[in-house]
């Protein structure tokens, strides 16, 4: 049977509660039967050092520009501005679909799940 290829997008693994499940679920899922991609948004990689990942676990970091601004303009721009998030996430969007995963999961700020859209 084939392994079931999973991917993780995730702003970042520093200290924290979203960093520490994930890594935990990554670490405890059945390397037999799947397949796992942690997509990490950054070069932040903190709770790594507290909580190493399995070396079976595949990982691969960005330098996704966030944008720093919280006024809701900028929040909405960001959340639907599909062209300019293409632009700025043209590596993940590549390392995405060549990874031809069966699943997708993101664990980031809603603006970020655009580039899943995409």
């Amino acid at each position: 049977m084939e392994k079931i290829k999973i991917g993780f997008v995730v702003n970042n693994l520093v200290i924290g509660g979203v960093s520490s499940v994930l890594i935990h679920l990554c670490n405890g899922l059945d390397q037999s039967k799947y397949e796992l991609h942690l997509i990490v948004l950054s070069n932040d990689l903190e709770m790594e050092k507290i909580i190493p990942l399995k070396a079976h676990i595949k990982k691969y970091t960005f330098n996704y520009q966030f944008i720093e601004s919280f006024s809701l303009f900028s929040y909405l721009k960001s959340a639907f501005n599909f062209r300019a998030t293409k632009v700025r996430a043209i590596e993940i969007l590549k390392c995405i679909k060549e990874l031809n995963l069966d699943i997708l999961h993101f664990h980031t700020l809603p603006r970020q799940l655009i580039i899943g859209q995409l």
